[in-house]
């Protein structure tokens, strides 16, 4: 798996700056305000993309529905890292960005054997194809760690 630089420095607006592999398709998005912003990078279209929503309360409540791709990057930018608050429930291996200002959770990461990987929202990538009906329902509560990150996506480079 690749690596994730998460730029909590105040992000730029511009496009994003080499360091994520270019000839991959470039997912774009970001909380409601623009706070917290991704890239994610795929060779996959979007109906090859797995689209899940896990059952446990906290992504019930909020109607979370993650997509990844393990042979996928990630970028993550925060224009104000003090309006962020990163919330870890359950297990606690996994940081949900929650943004202050809207309230809403664009990206999820977890550390695995010092690798920062992750999960976005397909309902926060800029034009993304999806249909709740096209999504599988997930209860990881009885999955092991290993198992379930291993589906996430890597992070690195910078916004």
């Amino acid at each position: 798996m690749g690596r994730i630089t998460l730029a909590l420095e105040k992000a730029s607006k511009t496009k994003c700056r080499s360091g994520m592999t270019q000839r991959k398709r470039q997912l774009r998005g970001s909380c409601y305000c623009g706070n917290i912003r991704f890239v994610f990078a795929t060779d996959k279209a979007d109906a090859e993309l797995p689209m899940r929503e896990c059952q446990c309360a906290f992504c019930l409540q909020h109607g979370r529905i993650s997509t990844s791709d393990p042979d996928g990057e990630m970028r993550i930018a925060i224009e104000a890292p003090e309006n962020v608050n990163k919330f870890r429930f359950g297990h606690r291996t996994a940081d949900f960005y929650v943004c202050r200002e809207c309230g809403a959770i664009p990206v999820v990461t977890s550390e695995v054997d010092d690798v920062t990987i992750g999960l976005v929202d397909v309902r926060m990538i800029e034009g993304f194809a999806w249909s709740r009906a096209e999504t599988s329902r997930h209860d990881f509560e009885g999955e092991e760690i290993r198992s379930r990150t291993h589906k996430m996506i890597p992070l690195r480079g910078q916004m």
